[in-house]
């Protein structure tokens, strides 16, 4: 499927893990870019590869400033992500879509308790969601955010939703690791235990992603009622 692409700065780079930067990208004043939290940008980028295109979803919700931010993760073996790390700095010129892309988004009629499950740079659609709804006071029940991670080092946004579960009772971030507890099956069994409250009733929807490295196709999106 062909692209229309726009030049746009690179206007920030901030580190927010050992493997992962925040990229805030601008666009030029005459493009007004228009999406809906939950959706994504394709890059283009100069890549010595057969297709030179790589996905990655709005981590930010919209805005007047004409901006958007992306995080993202560096791949042993992504060609797209190596290049942003080595090439790519403050003032940077990049190709970006004309248009966000995807279907993955929130219902008009929230009348259901949301439960959000991510893991890794996969909390970027789910953060641009979330902002979004706090920022709009767009009415909404309890919401739940499951964010998995390896170490307590790679929770990315960690402070934010800290102070937004603080502001906003009706908001409970449960950060899960993996790598912490090493008495075998169980550190299995903490993330299912944490699951399992959250699609304990029908009456919740599910929204959850997870992050599938460099190419898109191997990203989960899942949008759905209670299991």
């Amino acid at each position: 499927m062909p692209y229309e692409y726009q030049e746009c700065t690179i206007v920030d780079i901030q580190q927010v893990s050992d493997h992962a930067r925040i990229f805030i990208i601008q666009f030029p004043d005459q493009h007004t870019f228009q999406f809906r939290p939950g959706q994504f940008v394709m890059l283009n980028l100069p890549l010595n590869s057969k297709y030179t295109n790589r996905a990655y979803s709005i981590a930010s919700p919209p805005a007047a400033n004409n901006r958007i931010e992306l995080v993202i993760s560096l791949k042993a073996t992504g060609k797209g992500t190596h290049f942003l790390w080595e090439h790519v700095e403050i003032g940077s010129i990049i190709l970006v879509s004309k248009k966000a892309l995807g279907k993955f988004a929130l219902p008009e009629n929230l009348d259901r308790d949301l439960c959000f499950i991510s893991t890794g740079t996969g909390i970027a659609p789910l953060r641009s969601m979330l902002l979004d709804l706090f920022a709009t006071n767009k009415a909404h029940g309890r919401i739940q955010l499951i964010f998995g991670n390896r170490y307590e080092k790679d929770i990315l946004y960690r402070n934010e939703f800290e102070l937004l579960q603080k502001s906003h009772p009706e908001f409970n971030f449960i950060p899960v690791l993996s790598r912490r507890i090493r008495v075998g099956q169980e550190r299995k069994d903490m993330f299912i235990r944490y699951m399992k409250s959250c699609i304990r009733t029908r009456s919740q929807l599910i929204f959850t992603y997870v992050d599938g490295g460099d190419d898109q196709r191997n990203k989960n999106a899942i949008a759905g009622y209670g299991l």
